[in-house]
């Protein structure tokens, strides 16, 4: 692996944007955590974090990489079971494998199977494996925490069968998992393509397509796509596979409601592009993609100032040109911050590493500004592209949102339905915090990480208030569950005197 060279001493490393320089001072050191200090941590294992843990290595500086999941590479690039690696397609597998390549030949110190939980000023990262909870303080912080599919809001929305677009894609690059002999694929977007190519690569014809985009908006895309020839022919094969094969194509349409017993047995569509009444297809199981959200948890707990993106229903963190958000050396990159396709987060994961590197290397900073130039003209072309493509991903209109069954259930941790919610809206409630006071819907286990954008979409839609304010915007710790478990272990551990004031 290559490292940059420069003049000076590599470990003169002064903190960023603060001059006095020297490691933070663990003030907890009692704490049940690690208390180390390295020049990078970055959250997330994905196509960003990767890169910029990678290219923060190449440059000389320290960097831990956390990730939850067993093997790096993000929802885009699971590893694929060793039951199917020489199954699957190559087209999901070679990215993938290159990206760990990447990261084991590097210096960087990868933690798979490590959950972050909470974020500080510092800053400092709190995190847990299986059984104890550590803390790293680090000089700069890269957030590359992805996006989370947007579950479908329709009634028989929960019926076995029914399964996000994303997931079932996940399921057959790792797995090798196909949804039934028969299954409708719906949403928008070239992953519903992709999806649909690669079942008849393994001898599964999909029921039918079922395109939220018009003809006329995949057209409009080209001259965009112009930009990256050699995704726009991917997609192209994709599409022109899926059509040779005779698989019903219904654009201007979609999903409106699952029909079946005790599994899915009927998907009813809908929409401007069908010719007469709403048309039911038999299925045995259904991949729909409504859209996807930000994850963007991590940066509002360490208080980066956010804009509200209606388009996602997700709160976006503020940035600079080099990716650092409102918060001092706390940086974002990939679909945490926007959903722009793994080709922008890698560049963007480039671009954050390289302006940490610049500051913890000021001897090296003539070479490195160079190299975040260069970086920064290949984001604006690939941004090209990306957006003639985000403008499909989009989550529901006004319209859709108006035309919710009542019957379908928002919040499935607590089985909230559209009913429900308006209900408790027309009652009063101003706000999602009000919302869940009175309805519950955003306390189970996610917090309202799935249900929030649907819920906001309703309360705006019903009210004609903007949904940015009526959103919440106020995550706090922990940013995903914490076990009592290890959290009690920890307090224990903490106060010992406690243990003294125990009954005998």
């Amino acid at each position: 692996m290559s490292r940059m060279q420069c003049d000076g001493e590599l470990s003169a490393r002064p903190q960023l944007h603060d001059r006095r320089g020297g490691r933070h001072d663990d003030k907890d050191g009692r704490e049940r955590m690690s208390g180390e200090c390295v020049d990078l941590v970055v959250v997330g294992a994905g196509p960003g974090g990767v890169s910029a843990a990678v290219c923060a290595a190449e440059c000389g500086l320290n960097v831990v990489l956390l990730d939850r999941y067993d093997h790096a590479g993000g929802q885009i690039h699971r590893a694929l079971s060793v039951a199917q690696r020489e199954h699957a397609p190559g087209h999901f597998s070679s990215p993938g494998d290159a990206l760990r390549a990447r990261l084991r030949s590097s210096t960087v110190r990868h933690v798979p199977r490590a959950t972050v939980w909470n974020v500080e000023p510092g800053p400092s990262v709190h995190w847990r494996d299986a059984t104890t909870l550590r803390r790293t303080s680090t000089r700069a912080l890269i957030l590359a925490t992805g996006a989370s599919e947007t579950v479908p809001c329709i009634p028989g929305g929960t019926l076995p069968g029914v399964f996000g677009l994303a997931a079932a894609t996940i399921l057959l690059k790792q797995d090798g998992r196909i949804l039934g002999a028969s299954p409708v694929l719906a949403g928008a977007g070239p992953l519903l393509y992709l999806l649909a190519a690669a079942y008849l690569k393994h001898g599964v014809r999909p029921a039918a397509i079922v395109d939220r985009a018009s003809i006329r908006s995949w057209a409009a895309t080209l001259p965009r796509l112009a930009a990256t020839p050699a995704e726009a022919a991917r997609g192209a094969f994709w599409y022109a596979r899926v059509r040779w094969s005779g698989v019903p194509i219904y654009h201007e349409a979609a999903v409106v409601r699952v029909e079946g017993a005790e599994q899915v047995e009927r998907v009813i569509i809908n929409g401007p592009g069908l010719v007469g009444a709403v048309t039911a297809i038999p299925a045995e199981a259904l991949a729909l993609g409504v859209g996807l959200s930000a994850n963007s948890h991590a940066t509002q707990v360490a208080g980066a100032a956010h804009e509200f993106d209606a388009s996602l229903m997700s709160w976006l963190p503020l940035r600079t040109p080099n990716m650092e958000t409102t918060v001092p050396n706390v940086y974002a990159v990939g679909e945490c911050a926007g959903i722009s396709g793994s080709r922008i987060a890698i560049i963007e994961g480039e671009v954050a590493a390289l302006d940490v590197a610049a500051h913890l290397l000021p001897q090296c900073r003539r070479q490195i500004n160079g190299r975040l130039a260069r970086a920064r003209r290949r984001l604006l072309r690939a941004r090209i592209s990306a957006r003639a493509v985000g403008t499909m991903i989009r989550f529901p209109d006004t319209a859709e949102v108006r035309s919710l069954d009542s019957r379908a259930i928002v919040c499935r941790c607590e089985d909230v339905t559209v009913a429900e919610l308006l209900a408790d809206i027309d009652a009063g409630a101003v706000d999602l915090h009000e919302l869940k006071m009175r309805t519950r819907c955003g306390m189970g286990p996610c917090q309202g990480k799935i249900c929030a954008p649907w819920a906001t979409a309703i309360m705006a839609t019903r009210t004609g208030r903007p949904p940015g304010e009526i959103a919440a915007h106020m995550q706090r710790p922990p940013i995903e569950p914490l076990p009592i478990s290890i959290a009690t272990a920890a307090w224990w551990n903490d106060h010992p005197a406690a243990h003294d004031a125990l009954p005998v």
